[in-house]
């Protein structure tokens, strides 16, 4: 009866560790795919200035890394913090105009949004913009992407700030998120992007 119990049990226990394995192959082939994908738009993203004319790049580089963080999954904060950072890129270095500026600048702020909001909950965090900076920093410290979530959202609102004038950045309160953006930033790692945090604050 004891060996029978036994045996039935181990079955259930394999049974068990064969799902659990079936459900890691099932997750497996799209996280590879969103791997492969970033690393595509990293190629593209480090080969930004190529075919620059002075301070000019050529938009063509640039535009097929922010398609393929685009078409990342959007829950992955790198993809979202990456996305943000070519955006950034696009609007200050391609010579759009004024209003070309501002568009890929609101994209470059929603994406650092998003950013953070995955990172947050990631963290079992719902805002960390309710907290101060440095219990956000607490909170989300263990987070590879924490820093550059935060550095690069609040590169995207200064300069969606620039682009928009000065009314329309204090109605979105653009230098209160940028401060403790920065200051998050500087809690989670002051050193990051040489001093980061700092110098936007600065």
């Amino acid at each position: 009866m004891r060996r029978a119990y036994f045996r039935a049990a181990a079955v259930l226990l394999i049974g068990a560790a064969s799902a659990v394995r079936a459900q890691d192959e099932k997750v497996s082939p799209a996280k590879e795919s969103a791997a492969r994908v970033l690393a595509d738009a990293d190629r593209h993203y480090a080969a930004r200035a190529a075919g620059r004319t002075g301070g000019r790049a050529n938009p063509r580089e640039i535009s097929e890394a922010i398609a393929l963080y685009e078409s990342a999954a959007p829950e992955l904060p790198e993809a979202r913090w990456k996305l943000a950072r070519a955006l950034y890129f696009r609007g200050s270095y391609t010579g759009l105009d004024e209003n070309g500026q501002r568009a890929v600048f609101e994209r470059a702020r929603r994406a650092g949004e998003e950013s953070i909001r995955s990172v947050a909950a990631r963290c079992g965090s719902a805002d960390p913009r309710k907290l101060e900076p440095a219990a956000a920093a607490n909170l989300l410290r263990k987070d590879p992407d924490g820093p550059a979530a935060f550095f690069w959202t609040a590169v995207a609102w200064g300069q969606w700030s620039l682009a928009s004038g000065k009314m329309d950045a204090a109605r979105k309160g653009a230098a209160r998120r940028i401060r403790d953006d920065c200051l998050t930033v500087i809690a989670l790692d002051p050193a990051y992007e040489e001093g980061g945090g700092y110098r936007i604050l600065g």
